[in-house]
């Protein structure tokens, strides 16, 4: 687990060392072990003691598999004509080794070495062979080539900037910004997909001219400066694919136990201490359970506390803790640990990033690394398992949806007009098929609202309406995971965690994020990840046979915050003072008018808006850190 970055100039462009020192520092929270750095000409091997260069690549390493120096990178093969930096982890570098590898001898026990390996005996097939997390650049002066790549499901995140023949790229936005062919301006469609979904999706970035990498996906840019990006896995396609004959549910239930343990047995490697988030929840207790069947000692877990019992989950993980025989930990939250991160967020996420458990995440990252270096958590299993209570309710929606627009729309306007609950209601009438329907209930600030705030229409097409319409004929199950594995689970769970993790330097593994296991999940016939009124059937009945049900039952919670008393008490100055009107006038973006109905609304009750309230003060907050 590292931070990478680096530049490629066709059009004349050099970059000193102290360059690239600037962009290996903005990230150096990612890799405090050490860092490292490649120069040289094009088509040439590294440059010692280049006053500049055209190419470079840099690094900042967190050591967690061979902690020897010969682990370093950028890793160099072939006399230095191939140049690797990387971020993650391949778990399966040892079995790679063993079937295609034999014949050579490592020089470190890194799993670095593999990906040079790879790479030429493979070129860019080499990803496929791959089971792990990881953002990467491949330097191949043969071919004077560029190569970035990122993981399957977008674990690990890898930004780029491209303005003619000047590309530079960085595991975070901010390595980009010391890069001095850099400028800055705001990406106005990006930021109405952030209002809208409290993150920016996809390949877009809140800053024009630069781009996040696909999940899956790759880029290459050759010495003419051009461009050429493709996947080698997407996550839409697996649940197009043909499933074959239906089995039986014991004969599903053994293929996901075996997937399980291997892919928890794969995420044990490490020479560094490792332990395990605990939410005492489904997807984190399956992990911690699957986990202490490989251990000869007791894991060590950690979770967060809230003094509010409606969001205290931390009774229920001490309970799971206690059966499994986990050396548990538990640290609890109060309002002055939020007060302490909320100036942090916008250096922590770089693009505006207003998920409200984005705070307890950084929270259980900060106890969690005081322990171990590396932590295993639950990510993937809501998605691919069919865990949101909005699956269950688009799939409602067929009762109902086949009443014609006509009849319904009005019905709908007339509940918003009532008040609160009936306007959530209304809105829900309001929608025309089943795909606006899922674009509802996974938007914040949606048609109703975007308009209003920012002044201009709501968008026509955005990523999630062409990863819904790209699955048109997929059964609706299968396209709920799918698109939400794609978007919700990629650009804002894996970019949350990566980023809370990070900061302090922790890597984070997600065992039911192993592509295996998401190709089967998105496989599964419905009855297999909803039964009735269960969700998460398959998963449940793996865990229950290693953890009593009763500790789970309860209506799910997730992981979040009491933002709306936060608001009336502890974070009201800081809501005045970054909504304040005419600081919005000045700023010329959004609507204060409706801002200001919105807080004034919010206060006195008469909605529950908390998540919009919190999108709009981590906007002000990020602007105010890159524009200000």
């Amino acid at each position: 687990m590292c931070g990478i970055c680096g530049f490629f100039e066709t059009s004349g462009g050099r970059l000193a060392p102290p360059d690239l020192r600037r962009m290996t520092d903005a990230i150096a929270h990612r890799g405090p072990d050490a860092d490292g750095a490649f120069l040289t000409e094009h088509g040439q091997a590294p440059i010692a003691g280049a006053a500049s260069a055209p190419v470079g690549l840099g690094h900042r390493r967190l050591s967690i598999l061979d902690l020897s120096t010969a682990a370093n990178q950028p890793m160099l093969f072939e006399n230095g004509r191939l140049a690797v930096v990387f971020n993650g982890e391949i778990f399966n570098y040892r079995e790679l080794q063993a079937q295609h590898f034999a014949g050579r001898t490592p020089e470190t026990t890194s799993d670095t070495e593999i990906i040079g390996w790879a790479y030429r005996r493979w070129g860019l097939d080499c990803f496929r062979h791959f089971n792990g997390f990881f953002a990467l650049a491949i330097y191949d002066a043969d071919r004077d080539l560029l190569v970035l790549a990122r993981d399957r499901v977008g674990k690990k995140p890898l930004f780029y900037f491209h303005d003619g023949g000047h590309f530079a790229f960085g595991s975070e936005l901010k390595a980009l910004l010391p890069y001095p062919y850099f400028s800055k301006s705001l990406d106005q469609a990006a930021l109405a997909e952030y209002f809208r979904l409290l993150y920016v999706p996809g390949e877009a970035c809140i800053l024009e001219k630069c781009r996040k990498l696909a999940a899956g996906g790759w880029l290459t840019v050759d010495g003419k400066g051009e461009i050429e990006t493709g996947r080698y896995w997407d996550v839409l396609e697996a649940p197009a694919r043909p499933t074959g004959p239906t089995r039986s549910e014991e004969e599903y239930a053994a293929q996901l136990d075996e997937l399980l343990a291997d892919a928890t047995r794969l995420r044990l490697i490490s020479d560094v201490p490792l332990g395990a988030f605990l939410s005492g929840g489904i997807d984190s207790s399956t992990i911690a359970a699957y986990l202490t069947q490989h251990l000869d000692r007791p894991l060590k877990t950690f979770t967060i506390a809230f003094e509010d019992p409606k969001f205290n989950e931390a009774p229920h993980a001490a309970a799971v803790a206690r059966h499994l025989h986990t050396e548990h930990t538990e640290m609890l939250a109060q309002p002055s640990d939020a007060l302490r991160l909320f100036p942090r967020l916008p250096y922590i996420y770089d693009e505006p990033f207003a998920d409200p458990s984005a705070l307890p995440t950084t929270m259980l990252s900060e106890l969690t690394r005081r322990h171990v270096t590396v932590a295993l958590s639950g990510d993937g299993g809501d998605e691919l398992f069919f865990g949101y209570d909005r699956y269950t309710a688009a799939l409602r929606f067929r009762r109902w949806g086949w009443i014609p627009h006509l009849l319904r729309a009005p019905l709908g306007h007339a509940l918003m007009r009532l008040g609160d609950k009936p306007a959530k209601a209304g809105r829900g009438l309001d929608q025309r098929d089943v795909r606006d329907y899922i674009l509802l209930k996974a938007s914040i600030f949606g048609r109703y609202d975007l308009p209003p705030l920012l002044g201009r229409p709501y968008p026509a097409e955005n990523e999630w309406t062409r990863a819904l319409d790209r699955l048109a004929d997929v059964p609706l199950h299968r396209r709920l995971r799918a698109v939400e594995t794609r978007l919700y689970l990629a650009d804002d769970i894996l970019q949350k965690v990566d980023r809370a993790s990070m900061s302090v330097a922790l890597e984070t593994r997600a065992p039911l994020l192993d592509y295996r296991i998401v190709e089967f999940a998105l496989s599964l016939p419905q009855d297999m990840v909803r039964r009735g009124r269960v969700r998460k059937y398959l998963l449940k009945k793996l865990l229950f046979q290693r953890v009593p049900a009763a500790l789970f039952d309860r209506p799910k919670a997730g992981f979040k915050i009491p933002l709306g008393p936060w608001f009336r008490r502890e974070l009201k100055p800081m809501l005045d003072h970054y909504l304040e009107p005419d600081r919005l006038r000045r700023q010329g973006l959004l609507n204060p008018d409706y801002v200001g109905r919105l807080l004034a609304d919010q206060a006195a009750g008469r909605i529950n808006d908390a998540h919009k309230v919190f999108a709009l003060l981590v906007f002000q907050l990020w602007w105010d850190a890159y524009f200000r």
